[in-house]
């Protein structure tokens, strides 16, 4: 979503045609969203995070094997059980968080999204709080399914 490496010829070439490099750290919740709207980058996301909950839900299996914790094959039989319901129960929390996110990139959400991110800027600026930097930021609402946010800023 950052942009991984800085050049011109990743950026556009492959970066921004395919969702990535459009997260503005002083608007994350609407970037992240507008960057969730490619299916390419949607599915990197259900990958990475079904993986991690798949290792940390094998890994505290593992773990109780490895420390001594449950040793009888009864006991490891129901610490397979509450490690699949835990990992399937994170794997749907994460799952949701993401539909959330990508829900936040699109349409009136997003345009509500950016005014509210854009207000916050400017009372931290006003306040002192936070040093005015343009490149970490959208300025104004885009309508759905316009370009990325690099076209938004003035």
């Amino acid at each position: 979503m950052h942009g991984w490496f800085h050049n011109q010829a990743w950026l556009t070439d492959f970066a921004l045609p395919y969702g990535g490099a459009q997260f503005r750290p002083f608007n994350a919740a609407s970037t992240a969203g507008k960057a969730l709207q490619s299916g390419i980058v949607t599915i990197a996301y259900v990958i990475g995070i079904l993986a991690c909950v798949f290792h940390l839900a094998n890994g505290i299996w593992t773990m109780g094997i490895t420390w001594g914790v449950w040793t009888s094959p009864k006991a490891q039989s129901r610490a397979l059980a509450v490690c699949t319901v835990f990992g399937v129960l994170l794997g749907a929390v994460g799952l949701s968080a993401l539909g959330g996110m990508r829900a936040e990139g699109s349409g009136d959400e997003y345009n509500k999204a950016v005014e509210i991110e854009n207000k916050m800027y400017e009372s931290r600026v006003q306040s002192g709080e936070l040093i005015p930097d343009q490149h970490k930021r959208s300025r104004r609402p885009m309508p759905a399914g316009e370009g990325d946010d690099s076209s938004n800023e003035e």
